[in-house]
C-alpha cells in the first residue's frame, strides 16, 4: 500500500508529465496530470484476479491523438456557454 509518483512521459510541448498511483490494498488507481486523466485503475475481478478496467493509453501521445475523452475528466471539454462536447 502507498502513493507513488513517476514520469509518463513529455506532451507534445515537450513539458513532463507526471503519474501519481495510489495502491490500496488489491485496488490501484495512476491518474495522469494530462487532462486529468485515470490512466488504470485495477480491481480484483469475479475470481480475485487484479484487472484493469480503464481504456487508458500506454503513453502521453494516445491521449493527445484521441479526440474522445477516454479516461478523462469530462468536464475539461466543456465550454463557458455551459455546453459540454463530448
Amino acid at each position: 500500500m502507498g502513493t507513488t509518483i513517476d514520469s509518463f512521459g513529455l506532451n507534445h510541448d515537450g513539458i513532463p508529465v507526471q503519474r501519481f498511483t495510489l495502491d490500496r490494498g488489491g485496488v490501484t488507481v495512476s491518474l495522469i496530470e494530462y487532462a486529468a486523466a485515470i490512466q488504470q485503475l485495477i480491481v480484483p475481478d469475479s475470481e480475485g484476479r487484479p484487472a484493469d478496467i480503464v481504456l487508458g493509453y500506454e503513453t502521453v501521445e494516445g491521449y493527445e491523438k484521441r479526440p474522445w475523452p477516454t479516461g478523462r475528466d469530462h468536464r475539461t471539454t466543456c465550454q463557458p456557454d455551459r455546453k459540454c462536447r463530448v
